[in-house]
């Protein structure tokens, strides 16, 4: 479906020819959001030391 594939395209993925299920590809979303949730806090945390 297409709304997949852009979602795909805008995680970085791109195609092997490996097809991904839907609640492995809801997973790899869930881990990204939670390393880019948690690289922003550490450069919010990083910026406050520095005043």
């Amino acid at each position: 479906d297409e709304t997949l594939a852009r979602q795909l395209v805008e995680l970085g993925y791109r195609g092997t020819g490996e097809r991904v299920k839907r609640e492995d590809f809801e997973a790899r979303k869930a881990a990204i959001e939670i390393s880019r949730l948690a690289e922003r806090a550490q450069q919010k945390f990083s910026s406050l030391l520095q005043l």
